[in-house]
């Protein structure tokens, strides 16, 4: 097992735990963090850029065809 010792911090680090949506602006744009029920894993976040209109979501793991149609209907809940 590969084990890396990172540097602390030079400021205390606020951690924000996204339960339905956390939205994020600042002078350069708006990213849009949307928590996803996932039977993989528990605190699945998927991340819009709304200036670039790009969507992001990484895992190990696909969730596979059913879910990926599941999420469309998420987002689309979401974005209309």
């Amino acid at each position: 097992m590969l084990s890396v010792r990172l540097p602390a911090p030079k400021q205390q680090v606020e951690i924000i735990e996204v339960k339905d949506q956390l939205t994020l602006k600042d002078d350069a744009g708006e990213i849009r963090l949307y928590g996803i029920d996932n039977p993989h894993v528990d605190g699945m976040l998927l991340g819009h850029v709304v200036k670039d209109n790009v969507v992001w979501v990484t895992d190990l793991y696909s969730p596979g065809p059913r879910h990926r149609q599941e999420c469309r209907k998420f987002l689309c809940r979401r974005s209309g």
